[in-house]
């Protein structure tokens, strides 16, 4: 059901004029695809009560229902006049459209209108190096004007094309081939503790490609970004990031315009921990999106993260309130109340932890931080007998949750927290309580912990200054 619900959504997205497709309103695909675009079905069960109801062959009838559905949906995304961003995008959708007309014209034994619209999407595919699509055309065509329609100047030309991008292809697949093991074994998650030699051995055993194309440029920075993530060395994060940048710009209308993008939301992060200079590099990560998109609050949120690591508590909720004209995740409520508490405002907590119910349930991320807005919260109101009251379950979370090397600055710092308490409050005897820990956490730097980069809003040896403050 969430495949078709997704292609419901670029139908719908677009306005395609549905029903003068499928025919009938009162066909069961038409009802099934109003009730998905509406949200009044999340599975195949909700789907069978409405359409189906009281049936024995619901099941049966349901899949011929979608499979029908699928179908119309199919050849509606191919007239649809999708959303595209640049010229690039544009002329990759027509591409691929051609190469699809083309296979279907052949089919019919209709060889010079076939021929017309292969070398018609040719031209467009070498305009914008499009290289499957090169590849897969300048075959046909060679194989045509060799074989079929005698031509032998076409033929070289296709067939010097095809050897060429033959051997961009097998390029691409070796890269591929590694990409897709390092996406395997570390997915979204770079906490990495084991033996490092199989990424030293990519970085040295991975080229550069000879020749300058966008998808395999893509591939091999891609590769070494990750490796680079792997091993948390960040000034090579950031080298390896702004060569990708300067080559995909140098490829000009050859790669589009968004690549720089990705690089930049690898290398913004890097540029934080490094404590360099980063509001360019997000001013032009956010010139991609309009505001509200999701991927610009994504730079949004490096942009509040980098002021939280300067104590820019002001700025920081400046930065939320722009977001908060927009659907937002919960995470932006997080980073208000962290502000305003770090500023001395007031929030109302128990009315946060009510519309943070995913982050309050995921025990080994963002969920630390609801901790330590609870401690400041009774802090700022030095009302410390309920944090005594809440200490027995910090201890329990801690000992949950916390042991795993990855999250030992967090385990370090809540069990700085119980320090307040062994304390009694008082900043002197706080201090003395907690100097070793403090210790132990300097010699864990941010700049080369394992642990999420964004779990730790405020780094601890900050926050730690901001709780000491707090105390008499």
């Amino acid at each position: 059901m969430i495949r078709l619900k997704q292609l419901v959504d670029i139908v719908s997205t677009f306005k395609l004029q549905y029903l003068q497709l499928v025919g009938r309103q009162n066909d069961k695909a038409t009802q099934l695809y109003e009730l998905l675009k509406k949200g009044r079905v999340k599975n195949n069960e909700d789907a069978r009560k409405r359409l189906y109801p009281g049936s024995k062959n619901a099941v049966a009838l349901l899949s011929k229902t979608k499979r029908r559905l699928f179908n119309q949906l199919i050849n509606s995304t191919i007239v649809t006049q999708h959303n595209i961003r640049s010229e690039y995008e544009s002329s990759l959708y027509e591409a691929y459209k051609y190469l699809a007309a083309y296979r279907i014209i052949r089919t019919q034994g209709m060889m010079k209108a076939a021929n017309y619209v292969a070398e018609d999407a040719l031209k467009t595919a070498l305009k914008y190096d499009f290289t499957d699509i090169i590849y897969l055309l300048s075959r046909q065509l060679r194989r045509h004007y060799s074989a079929i329609d005698k031509n032998e100047e076409k033929r070289k030309f296709y067939s010097e094309l095809a050897n060429r991008y033959g051997e961009e292809m097998q390029v691409e697949n070796q890269l591929e081939e590694i990409y897709s093991q390092l996406s395997a074994r570390f997915g979204a998650d770079r906490r990495y503790e084991g033996d490092k030699a199989f990424i030293h051995q990519i970085l040295e055993e991975t080229p550069l490609p000879q020749e300058s194309h966008y998808w395999s440029s893509f591939l091999y920075f891609n590769i070494r970004v990750i490796s680079y993530q792997v091993l948390n060395d960040h000034s090579k994060i950031i080298e390896e990031c702004e060569k990708a940048i300067e080559l995909m710009e140098s490829l000009g209308q050859k790669a589009p315009p968004i690549t720089s993008f990705f690089f930049l939301s690898y290398q913004i992060p890097s540029l934080i921990l490094q404590k360099s200079s980063v509001q360019p590099k997000i001013d032009q990560a956010l010139a991609f999106f309009e505001p509200g998109h999701v991927n610009w609050q994504h730079i949004k949120r490096f942009e509040t993260l980098n002021h939280f690591h300067h104590g820019q508590y002001q700025k920081a909720l400046e930065v939320v309130d722009q977001v908060k004209q927009f659907k937002h995740a919960e995470i932006w409520l997080v980073y208000e109340a962290m502000a305003k508490l770090l500023s001395n405002k007031s929030i109302r907590l128990y009315k946060l932890l009510n519309e943070i119910p995913v982050i309050s349930q995921d025990k080994r991320g963002m969920n630390i931080n609801i901790l330590i807005l609870e401690v400041l919260y009774h802090l700022n109101k030095q009302e410390y007998g309920k944090i005594i009251d809440r200490m027995p379950s910090i201890e329990q979370y801690l000992y949950r949750h916390l042991m795993v090397q990855p999250l030992i600055r967090s385990r370090l710092f809540v069990k700085m927290l119980m320090s307040l308490e062994k304390g009694h409050f008082r900043r002197k005897a706080v201090e003395e309580k907690s100097r070793d820990l403090l210790e132990e956490l300097r010699s864990y730097p941010i700049d080369q912990s394992v642990q999420d980069f964004e779990l730790e809003v405020v780094p601890y040896e900050v926050l730690w200054g901001e709780v000491l403050g707090r105390l008499e």
